[in-house]
């Protein structure tokens, strides 16, 4: 695999507040509370999900296993190579399961080593070959949102919850706003049409609900000044709000 000795951009700073977040985070599940994450770039990933990893280390044991579901336009699985932005939130996915090795990775605190086969990609429609060839290599499940199209976000969400649930001991719900098509949610950064419907993600919310090993959600990539009529803010709120409580009736 490729190797670099050069930090992403953004790697600096996310040290700076990451062992504070994470041990709030510790804090929250410690006391059987539920953290969601609201959030800015999608390297915020990198110390929440290591916090549960750590989580479920200590109090399930050390053959604990966290699953991670990424909904996102893009898969952030960008590795060090000549289509490499070099940016941490471009490659926070490839960071958490451990699919390139550089110096990064002797900073054990933030690496939870997450098995490709307990990782699930919705939503994916904008890849660099790096990452696509990652995808293949790895036998990651990428649901691309043609996909989504043609199996049905139900079916989706029973293959994908079920996973969760029966082979891992917790999973985070790691949710990029740009998943959903910028039509509904348009206050994000790196927007990509043909995403998630405001239905679709609705349901994966609901699907949620009803998962007793959901351990944290993140909301993240949004930009308020790219929003239009609070749109991107109000999906964000009835993500939350569908995950917390579930269905209307």
């Amino acid at each position: 695999m490729p190797k670099t000795d050069v930090l992403p951009h953004g790697f600096e700073e996310m040290k700076i507040y990451a062992p504070q977040l994470m041990k709030r985070i510790d804090s929250i599940l410690m006391d059987k509370a539920f953290p969601i994450i609201l959030g800015g770039d999608h390297s915020l990933s990198v110390p929440t999900v290591t916090a549960v990893n750590d989580h479920l280390l200590e109090t399930v044991g050390k053959d604990a296993e966290l699953g991670l579901i990424w909904i996102d336009a893009h898969p952030d699985l960008e590795i060090p190579g000549k289509n490499c932005t070099n940016d941490l939130h471009a490659m926070s996915a490839a960071f958490l399961i451990d699919s390139w090795q550089s110096e990064l990775q002797k900073l054990r605190k933030f690496n939870s080593r997450i098995k490709p086969d307990n990782l699930v990609f919705i939503g994916i429609r904008d890849t660099v070959e790096e990452e696509r060839q990652s995808i293949r290599d790895l036998g990651i499940t990428c649901y691309t949102a043609s996909e989504v199209d043609r199996l049905g976000i139900h079916k989706i969400c029973e293959d994908t919850f079920r996973h969760m649930n029966e082979n891992t001991d917790g999973f985070v719900i790691s949710f990029d706003v740009d998943g959903v098509d910028t039509v509904y949610a348009p206050g994000v950064d790196y927007p990509e049409p043909g995403g998630l419907t405001y239905r679709e993600a609705m349901i994966i919310a609901e699907y949620a609900h009803s998962s007793e090993k959901l351990k944290l959600l993140e909301l993240l990539e949004y930009n308020p000044d790219n929003d239009v009529d609070y749109k991107t803010s109000k999906v964000m709120m009835n993500m939350f709000h569908r995950v917390v409580c579930g269905a209307v009736v």
